[in-house]
Formats: C-alpha cells, sequence, structure tokens
C-alpha cells in the first residue's frame, strides 16, 4: 500500500532529518515536509546546519498556513503529521485538516516546558501542579480520540503526558529521534592521561549544569578525571565561576560549540557521557554518545533516557536536580573502570534499535495498526 505523507516540522533538524530521508526511500511512501519556522540563530550557534534533501519534497513557509497547505497539490488525500497545536500557525493547519476531513497524526515530546520554566525547574512543583496546565490540552485530546488516526510520542514522557491529557492509550505509539548512522570517526587528541566525564548542549538552567559541577565536587579519587563541557550560551560564565567557588576549576574545562561533524570525535575520546538535564523532551546527545560506544548517565526528566538506558547495565538514570544522586553514579565509573568498556559496548547495541529504518518500521507498523482499527480489521 502506498502511503502519502505530509510532515509539518518547525525547522529542518538533525535528529529527524535522517528519518525523513529513511522514510522517503521506502518504496511505500510518498513523502512531503513543511517548516514553519525561521531557522534560529542559537541553532546555528550550537553547529547545527540548513540543509535541503534531494530525496523528499520540502517547502518553507512561516507566514501563511493556508498557503502552504494548499501549495500541496493533493493535501486532502496525505496523511499530515502534526506537531500538536501549540502555534497558531498549525493550530490554523489543524482546523483546516479538521474541516477537510483529513486523515492526521500527532507527533511530539511531552508538553510542560513553559511551565517548568515559569516555575524555575523546581520538578516537585512541577508534577503537582502540571494536571491543572493539561486541562488546557482536554479539548484536543478528544480531538485526537475521535479523530486523529492515532499519537506518536517522541519517549515515555511524551506518552505519559498524553495519557494525563486524556488521550486513548490504544491511539497511542513510539516514534523516537533519531541519528545517522556512525561514519569513521577519527579521535581528538587533546587530554592525554585524563580521563573524561563529557557534557554537550547548552549552558542554560535547564540542562542541569549546576548539579553537574556540584556531583564532580564531591567525586573520590577523581584526580584522573576531568569534566568537559562543549557548548553555547549566556550563563557559560556564570557556570565558570560556580567552577571556581567549587574549587574545580583546574580540572573542569569549557569549550565553546563545535559544528556538529566534530562532536563524535570528542564523544570518541571521552570516556562517560553526563547530562543532567531539569527538563527534556528527548535529548539526541544521547544517541550521539551511544553510538560511539559511551556510558550513558542522564535523569528522569530526560525522555531518551528511558529508552537509551538500561541503568546499571550501560548507564544510570537517576533523579534529576539531585547531586548526591547524580555523584554516585559518576564515582561508579572511576570506582569501576572496567565497567566503562562494557557499557559502552551495551549502549551501542541499544543505540541499534533507534536507526533511522527501525524508526521506518515503528512509522509503518503504527499506520497499519490504527487503518486496521479504523477499518474494524484489529
Amino acid at each position: 500500500m502506498k502511503y502519502k505523507i505530509c510532515i509539518w516540522a518547525p525547522i529542518p533538524s538533525p535528529h529527524q532529518k535522517y528519518f525523513f530521508e529513511a522514510l522517503s526511500r521506502h518504496p511505500d511512501i510518498d513523502l512531503v515536509v513543511s517548516y514553519y519556522v525561521s531557522f534560529p540563530k542559537e541553532r546555528l550557534e550550537m553547529g547545527w546546519e540548513i540543509e535541503e534533501s534531494r530525496l523528499y519534497t520540502e517547502q518553507y513557509d512561516t507566514e501563511y498556513p493556508q498557503k502552504a497547505l494548499t501549495a500541496i497539490d493533493d493535501w486532502q488525500t496525505r496523511i499530515h503529521v502534526i506537531p500538536g497545536i501549540s502555534s497558531t500557525y498549525i493550530k490554523k493547519i489543524h482546523s483546516m485538516l479538521l474541516a477537510s476531513q483529513c486523515q492526521w497524526i500527532h507527533w511530539s515530546e511531552r508538553s510542560g516546558i513553559v511551565l517548568a520554566e515559569k516555575l524555575n525547574y523546581n520538578m516537585k512543583l512541577f508534577h503537582i501542579f502540571n494536571f491543572l496546565y493539561r486541562l488546557k490540552y482536554y479539548s484536543y485530546a478528544r480531538q485526537i480520540n475521535k479523530y486523529a488516526l492515532g499519537v506518536l510520542a517522541i519517549g515515555e514522557p511524551a506518552k505519559n503526558d498524553f495519557i494525563n491529557w486524556g488521550v486513548n492509550k490504544n491511539k497511542i505509539e513510539y516514534l523516537l529521534y533519531t541519528i545517522k548512522d556512525n561514519a569513521p570517526i577519527s579521535v581528538i587528541d587533546c587530554y592525554p592521561q585524563k580521563k573524561v566525564f563529557l557534557y554537550v548542549g547548552s549552558f542554560i538552567k535547564r540542562k542541569g549544569l549546576d548539579t553537574l559541577l556540584n556531583a564532580f565536587s564531591l567525586l573520590e579519587s577523581r584526580r584522573e578525571w576531568i569534566l568537559l563541557l562543549i557548548g553555547s550560551g549566556d550563563d557559560k560564565d556564570t557556570y565558570i565561576d560556580i567552577s571556581k567557588k567549587l574549587d574545580i576549576a583546574a580540572s573542569t574545562i569549557f569549550l565553546d560549540a563545535i559544528p556538529m561533524e566534530q562532536i563524535k570525535s570528542y564523544m570518541q575520546r571521552a570516556d562517560v557521557f553526563v547530562l543532567p538535564s531539569l527538563f527534556d523532551g528527548w535529548g539526541a546527545v544521547l544517541n550521539e554518545a551511544a553510538s560511539v560506544k559511551k556510558p550513558l548517565i542522564s535523569t528522569d526528566e530526560c525522555g531518551a533516557a528511558y529508552h537509551l538506558i538500561e541503568d546499571k547495565n550501560n548507564g544510570f538514570r537517576v533523579k534529576a536536580g539531585s547531586a548526591d544522586k547524580l555523584r554516585n553514579a559518576m564515582q561508579f565509573y572511576i570506582d569501576n573502570p572496567k565497567e566503562i568498556v562494557i557499557h559502552g559496548e551495551r549502549s551501542h547495541e541499544i543505540y541499534k534499535k533507534f536507526m533511522p529504518d527501525k524508526n521506518v518500521e515503528r512509522f509503518l507498523n503504527a499506520l497499519t495498526k490504527w487503518q486496521g482499527q479504523q477499518s474494524g480489521t484489529l
């Protein structure tokens, strides 16, 4: 069966690009991707690149939803994949799809990032008040249950979120972020005679870097280890000052953002990858680190940690914001250096489950299931 698909996405993303390309290569898929947000400067500063694919049709429109929709000649017969209705632009697209009785699917990460930020990432308060925040999705969940083919969740926290909105469980399937398969990697020859805990990402509060710095300061027997942080953000100087106050500046290295093609070289040089996020819908750097056989440490507020980390098997999923829990996970690798290679190998085995072609299988299986439910054959 030939599926005609239109995916609506804010910007070209390396977390989706390779899935889109794999999807377009499938003989049963005719793919259009429509972007609706101007490419943000901060993403370019992080090393992202704007690349257009020749494998599928792309279009860009940041102002006129109706024009963007009708620019697709056969839009009424396509299955549209939308990332929710949080933007006015996509709300209008969603309304037109409903009015024309088009088939559509919701696909997104967990919601609540605005609430989490307003609460200064106090996640205890977030989980107390989030049930009120979810009420605004109640009518949308009813539309999903009545009119949508289904929902694609980017991670377990997203799935739980949708259930709490009121979406029927049998309408929810996983469709996660993926990255490109490994090309040959040259290892960055730096920091000789040192073992490396590595963080890559933004220097912002949401990433939990104050927790990471505190955890590193609490480690015992860490003379052979350094903490390397790579990224960009307005709070970088704040974290440098924290490292000085904690008396770890001599073993803490801050680097500016680097081009994406170089990130894996630094990951290859590292020993353990740490993502201490206070709130992350997914966290694709965990895919990157797993692809080069690194143990992973992340938090229970990071979507990818529920899928790419098997606790104590290839890393640790710890309580977000807890320096003590994070310290214990990091200390494990100082005390058990032989486990670094063992856990890294297991990370790579898990990573293989989340390759772009595997995502295509998940997508097609979800479509088959939902269309079977609609026709009454399942």
